[in-house]
């Protein structure tokens, strides 16, 4: 697994959505091949859910912050299955029935499960000391104590790194 702590610029997210896309694509088209006899729409769920999904949701918390482009591709990917799945025209009837979640409510979920885990000390080592509360750093109590303290920007990518991200995401969930 990539290690989370690294700074990943915009373009290196950027590519590994383009290989995530182009690896979804692959097992898309082995996944639904062209037969004769239709499968049904719960096999076809299945199918999606065993061999789509782990894909997309494999190191999601790294390149939660890509480009809105290659985060559109992603989306793309997802809606495609969902009209593969029912054997549909309308993608958004589709995921509304199959209750297939926004991907991008998915990664912010998985960011906020790995934060978590991090400050349960359910992680690697090299995280332990990766995200210190305010109470932690600050003397006296204050109205953001419970929250994740985060660092001074000096780079605009730094908006984009895990590190930043994730503890401006537990701090809005908090």
């Amino acid at each position: 697994m990539l290690r989370l702590n690294r700074l990943y610029s915009s373009s290196e997210s950027n590519d590994a959505c383009q290989v995530l896309a182009r690896k979804s694509r692959e097992v898309d088209r082995h996944a639904w091949p062209h037969q004769k006899e239709p499968i049904s729409i719960e096999t076809a769920n299945k199918v999606y859910k065993t061999f789509i999904w782990p894909i997309i949701d494999y190191c999601d918390t790294v390149w939660n912050c890509c480009g809105a482009i290659s985060s559109n591709k992603i989306e793309k990917l997802q809606r495609r299955a969902a009209r593969l799945v029912m054997k549909s025209n309308s993608s958004d009837k589709t995921l509304d029935y199959l209750k297939y979640e926004n991907l991008s409510d998915r990664r912010e979920k998985h960011v906020l499960t790995v934060v978590k885990n991090i400050l349960k000390n359910k992680c690697p080592q090299f995280f332990v000391n990766y995200f210190k509360f305010n109470k932690d750093c600050i003397n006296r109590f204050t109205r953001q104590s419970n929250q994740i303290r985060l660092p001074k920007i000096k780079l605009e990518s730094t908006n984009k790194a895990f590190y930043y991200h994730g503890g401006v995401l537990f701090n809005q969930y908090l």
